[in-house]
């Protein structure tokens, strides 16, 4: 039998800046900061066993991709992370929408152009 990963061990973000990545990951996306050290930023996305570790990586260009693997984020109010993300002069890719499928989504743009996506379940899981 195949050994499975156990979870994810981190997920790490290209940024031309670090500090002012996690302005907007903190500020607006709620995330925790860990540590920073040596231009590094990491940080903590949820609590508990669905918490993630992030680390904002600086690199001189970072390409941002609107498909393939994509970063979405669960939260009780997606609307309320959109108005913080437009105060804070940030780019909204999608308003927040009912989907079919049970999910408010809405996406924003971090400061290097990653998309992120918002999910807010609408009923039972």
């Amino acid at each position: 039998m195949v050994q499975g990963p156990k979870g994810i061990y981190m997920l790490l973000v290209h940024t031309r800046d670090p500090k002012a990545s996690a302005v907007f990951y903190e500020g607006v996306l709620g995330f925790t900061r860990v540590r920073e050290e040596e231009g590094l930023v990491w940080l903590k996305a949820g609590e508990g066993p669905r918490a993630v570790e992030v680390l904002l990586h600086p690199w001189s260009e970072p390409t941002p991709a609107p498909h393939g693997i994509l970063l979405e984020l669960e939260y009780e109010d997606v609307q309320a992370v959109v108005e913080r993300a437009r105060a804070g002069g940030y780019t909204v890719l999608q308003e927040p929408i009912d989907q079919a499928y049970g999910l408010r989504e809405a996406g924003l743009q971090d400061p290097d152009g990653h998309p992120i996506w918002l999910a807010q379940p609408l009923g039972v899981r």
